[in-house]
């Protein structure tokens, strides 16, 4: 159903009832204009519109032309309506008064300079009181009083239709009064008009209801009305007319007139009676339809109860079984039933929990909070605050839940909330683990490095407030990677551990010990004067260490070197650490088991490596980097067989570096790519265009030998140079080769493939030697210069040598002696059957890249 207006407003008007009145007003409206112009232009038929009959007055065309304007400031511009509606009433009002004194006042020649030729200006009584009754029905509308706007409205096309018939029978009665002047045809029709225009614009009146209706009322209510409105003058008219043309006497006349009225109404019974019989007939029908929907409703009624019955048991049946504890309680808390698993969850029986507040179950940490949060619930907020909290077992046991809770309603009341608790205590104890290792290391249980850092940092701020430093021991173990391999890595897991534990004990109260990787652990002391309070905490270190410890029956030796740097508030945790370990590798290359502390020493070595790193960054495109070469000789003729290309940096202010100064800082901030791509590249253009097919020897550096491109980057130096591969002989040292075990295998099988051949360089200097070949396939060995040295006075490095070429020649090798300074040397390594030498003997390394050999005997 349509909801019933607000009070005060005006039931909201359709769009098709608007522009049906403003058709209605804007016939009024062309009607009295023209009536108007008629007497401001002298033309007396446009006064009367009918031919015939009398002018309509000036001042009742101006007031049914201000009225039909109403319907177009409807209903937006209520105050323009009722200002149009009170400019009406007022002029009715005053010519009424005046009719009734008979009196002529200022307000019959409203309108200036219209000549009325004689004609009495003032208005018919009888349009005077219609133009007053649409005048208040206007005004009532304005202010939304629809009774008030109907009723006169209806009073005035009830006048004007009696005008309209004292006119068509001829009854001057019924369209003046006495001996005043008479309503106008043009004027009853317009009040008629306007009259329809006021109603059309109450969408709720009874008539526009009645007519709008699609119903047996309305259908009723259109097919009488016309009828009633027009047949009953029609026939009268028609009786008059055909008495007045002698066609029948009086007596005649009015029996046809009752007969045909008998028959007519007659028929309209008869139709009525149907349509009446037709909506009863459509009443049964919905009455039977609605009785049947009662009884299907009373039965789904039933249904529903019975589905509620059985939902409420299988609720409390779920509940009840239901793996999560539950609690339903009342809206205050008050436990009122628990299932079994609540029960074993909190270890209590069923009667210590219902009845009592359901908070006493958790800690009463968060009660407050919980409070709060169930009054929140009840007062209408979302959700149901799923949060974790511990349980009070009966036996004191922790136990961590998730909790839920829900509002219970009933018909629209809150009669409970219920409780969900979800054990979580293994989640949590996972969570706690996770959260502990995240900032401990798994093996030791000490503070990883994210946790130190933090740790560190907390000490420089403390030391600044307390005006005191920071002692930082950075402690890498001696000899641990042989327990591993000889014991094995779960004696190399207990040896950590060990390590750990005795540190702890060494280390000062608030000191933090943390292990950060590897057998590297670090020890943080606050509150440090200065350097010299750390020596004792190190010294306390190596004696806790120093300390006999066994595995499964081995005496294990534990021991370490220590780093010591010092630091205030202003230092950097990253560059505190970086001391430290730089202190701690000068105290392993010093004999290992031993301290350093991070001097100024230190600090001008690190500060010329970071000057070298600086200077090397971009040398290659400012053609710093130069390729030198100094030839290999083959021992048995003296003939020069290859030339080895050998790096230098022409550093501005620093003169030539040699590669022993800047080589190291290049492969640890993995600047030899860019370095040995450039010599690479240089040697192999410098050689090619060479007779005699010159091959040179290039020395690789193990980070550039196992990067993903090597291999692409020789061969595009190759194609670049126009250089034969077999004229290639790539150098690594047998120490490279070792560290890259596993992969340079693989790229020295493929290198190999390609016709290259590989060198291993300072042979005999690494742990392996020998014994690494197998997993090789190379084409030449160079003896360091360390064992060539020695030839001409130690006769075991004479041995050592022998047996090197002996077991390089077994395997097909060329072999090289590196560092020939003298005739003897080259002598001996010919007695032993040396291939090929490189030396001073033979020429000093230059730019030329054209050996020139210095005469020998």
């Amino acid at each position: 159903m349509t909801a019933a207006p607000a009070s005060g407003r005006s039931p909201e008007v359709g769009r098709a009832d608007i522009r049906l009145a403003r058709q209605f007003g804007g016939v009024v409206a062309v009607a009295t204009f023209l009536v108007l112009v008629g007497w401001y232009a002298g033309v007396e038929q446009l006064t009367t519109l009918v031919p015939g009959f009398a002018s309509m007055k000036p001042n009742t065309a101006l007031c049914l032309l201000l009225l039909a304007l109403v319907p177009w400031f409807h209903p937006s511009h209520g105050r323009v309506t009722t200002f149009l509606a009170a400019t009406v009433l007022a002029i009715a009002s005053i010519t009424a008064v005046e009719l009734a004194l008979t009196a002529h006042w200022w307000i019959d020649r409203v309108l200036p300079g219209i000549d009325l030729r004689g004609n009495d200006p003032q208005m018919a009584p009888v349009t005077a009181c219609c133009l007053i009754l649409l005048s208040v029905s206007a005004i009532a509308g304005s202010f939304g009083g629809q009774r008030l706007r109907q009723g006169p409205a209806l009073l005035a096309i009830a006048a004007a239709d009696v005008a309209l018939v004292g006119y068509l029978y001829g009854a001057s009665t019924l369209y003046g009064v006495g001996a005043y002047s008479s309503i106008a045809i043009p004027t009853a029709i317009s009040i008629a008009l306007l009259g329809a225009t006021l109603l059309v614009l109450v969408p709720e009146g009874p008539a526009m209801t009645l007519l709008r209706d699609r119903g047996p009322a309305g259908k009723m209510v259109r097919s009488l009305a016309p009828f009633l409105l027009i047949g009953p003058p029609a026939l009268g008219f028609l009786r008059l007319l055909g008495q007045r043309r002698g066609w029948y006497d009086t007596t005649f006349g009015v029996a046809i007139l009752v007969s045909v009225l008998t028959v007519v109404s007659l028929l309209l019974l008869f139709r009525t009676a149907r349509q009446v019989r037709v909506a009863a007939l459509a009443r049964d029908e919905a009455a039977a339809e609605l009785e049947a929907l009662n009884e299907g409703l009373e039965d789904r009624v039933r249904e529903q109860t019975s589905e509620a019955h059985r939902l409420a048991a299988q609720f409390e049946a779920t509940f009840t079984a239901s793996p999560i504890g539950g609690a339903f309680t009342t809206p205050d808390g008050v436990v009122r039933l628990a299932n079994d698993e609540l029960v074993a969850l909190v270890r209590r029986t069923r009667v210590e929990l219902v009845g009592n507040d359901v908070q006493d179950m958790f800690d009463d940490e968060h009660a407050a909070r919980d409070l709060a949060l169930r009054e929140a619930l009840l007062d209408g907020a979302e959700g149901g605050y799923p949060m974790e909290r511990r349980l009070r077992t009966a036996d004191n046991d922790v136990r961590w839940v998730l909790v839920h809770v829900a509002v219970v309603k009933e018909a629209d009341q809150i009669s409970g909330l219920l409780y969900k608790l979800q054990d979580v205590t293994r989640r949590k104890a996972a969570e706690d683990r996770a959260n502990f290792l995240a900032f401990h290391d798994s093996l030791t249980t000490l503070p990883n490095r994210t946790l130190l850092m933090d740790r560190l940092q907390q000490a420089l701020h403390q030391g600044a407030r307390s005006g005191r430093g920071v002692g930082l021991l950075f402690l890498d173990l001696d000899r641990f990677k042989t327990v591993n391999d000889s014991l094995g890595h779960d004696a190399g897991d207990e040896v950590l551990r060990e390590v750990g534990r005795r540190l702890q004990a060494a280390a000062r109260a608030g000191d933090t010990v943390a292990r950060i990787g590897g057998d590297e652990f670090i020890v943080v002391c606050p509150n440090i004067s200065s350097e010299d309070d750390v020596i004792p905490v190190a010294t306390k270190l190596h004696e806790i260490l120093a300390r006999p410890w066994s595995y499964q029956g081995h005496d294990v030796p534990l021991g370490g070197s220590i780093g010591i740097a010092y630091g205030v508030a202003h230092d950097d945790p990253e560059l505190l650490m970086r001391k430290a370990d730089q202190a701690m590798y000068r105290a392993k290359a010093g004999g290992r088991s031993r301290y350093e502390v991070f001097d100024d020493d230190l600090r001008a070595h690190l500060d010329a490596r970071l000057e070298t790193e600086l200077g090397l960054r971009g040398a290659v495109e400012r053609e710093e980097i130069e390729t030198w070469f100094q030839p290999v000789v083959d021992l048995a003729n003296g003939r020069c067989v290859a030339t080895e290309a050998l790096v230098r940096w022409r550093r501005p202010g620093h003169g030539l570096v040699m590669p022993g100064d800047f080589i190291g800082v290049a492969e640890e901030d993995d600047l030899i790519k860019e370095i040995g791509g450039h010599v690479l590249t240089s040697a192999c253009r410098a050689v090619a265009p060479l007779p005699d097919l010159l091959c040179v020897s290039v020395n690789v550096s193990a980070r550039q030998f196992v990067h993903g491109d090597f291999q692409a980057e020789v061969a595009a130096a190759l194609l670049a140079s126009g250089l034969d591969p077999s004229r290639l002989w790539l150098e690594l040292t047998e120490g490279a080769v070792i560290e890259a075990v596993d992969s340079a295998a693989r790229s020295f099988q493929s290198l190999r493939a390609t016709g290259v051949k590989l060198a291993i360089d300072d042979f005999g200097t690494g742990y392996s030697s020998f014994i690494q070949l197998r997993h090789f396939e190379v084409d030449i060995v160079k003896i360091d210069k360390t064992f060539t040295a020695g030839l001409a006075h130690s006769a075991r490095d004479r041995e050592l040598v022998g047996t090197m070429i002996s077991m390089g020649h077994s395997l097909g090798l060329q072999v090289v002696g590196e560092g020939v300074e003298t005739i003897a040397q080259r002598d001996i390594l010919l007695d032993l059957g040396c291939d090929l030498g490189q030396g001073y003997l033979f020429s000093m390394a230059s730019p030329a890249v054209a050996p020139l050999l210095s005469p020998l005997p």
